[in-house]
């Protein structure tokens, strides 16, 4: 994942499988193309052809979201909820 990232970028585990990107002075179209391109390293970087790894990733901005670091972390967490509401219905 650090490979999608810029040096001023700030990465980390945030839970079990979960991890928390904070990406300064980045708007919010920016973040989804970044968390886009995550994703798709992800997806490509498998090497077991059984199985294809995947990722659900929420993304919020401030001042959209919010500004405190608790309002940004539950916007996008409900984000991440959405997206993995939808794949499951659309399955």
């Amino acid at each position: 994942m650090r490979v999608c990232l810029r040096d001023s970028d700030h990465l980390g585990r945030y839970g079990g499988d979960e991890f928390l990107v904070v990406l300064p002075k980045t708007g919010g179209e920016q973040a989804r193309g970044i968390a886009q391109r995550m994703a798709e390293t992800l997806r490509q970087a498998s090497t077991c052809q059984a199985a294809y790894p995947a990722a659900s990733i929420g993304v919020a901005a401030a001042p959209e979201d919010g500004w405190e670091t608790q309002a940004l972390i539950a916007a996008a967490d409900a984000a991440l909820y959405e997206i993995k509401r939808t794949r499951r219905t659309s399955d």
